[in-house]
């Protein structure tokens, strides 16, 4: 008997995107059609989830192999959770021309 497919858990995000959770779009004054550059790759925000309430408000999503690629995880990783709580917001900065500096 095979078992019913099941929803994926993460969204898949088009090459080039990003997705934002509401906190990240909202202190970083960003919304959908922005470009934006993290760790040096440039991305158009596509989508600024609403409010969850949970780590999702500060998490951002991009395309999986460009996520492995930028973090040199090619093959080993099926999800990078890279910001999981208010705390690591103020790791993130954006200059006057839309660029997110590295994590700190």
């Amino acid at each position: 008997m095979h078992r019913q497919p099941q929803k994926p858990i993460a969204q898949k995000v088009p090459l080039g995107q990003i997705v934002l959770g509401s906190e990240i779009a909202i202190v970083e004054s960003l919304e959908v059609g922005d470009r934006v550059t993290l760790k040096g790759e440039k991305f158009t925000v596509s989508q600024v989830h609403d409010p969850r309430g949970n780590k999702d408000d500060v998490t951002i999503w991009i395309h999986l192999e460009t996520a492995q690629q930028m973090l040199k995880k090619e093959g080993l990783i099926n999800a990078i959770w890279a910001i999981e709580c208010g705390c690591a917001l103020g790791g993130f900065t954006q200059s006057h021309s839309g660029n997110f500096g590295v994590f700190t």
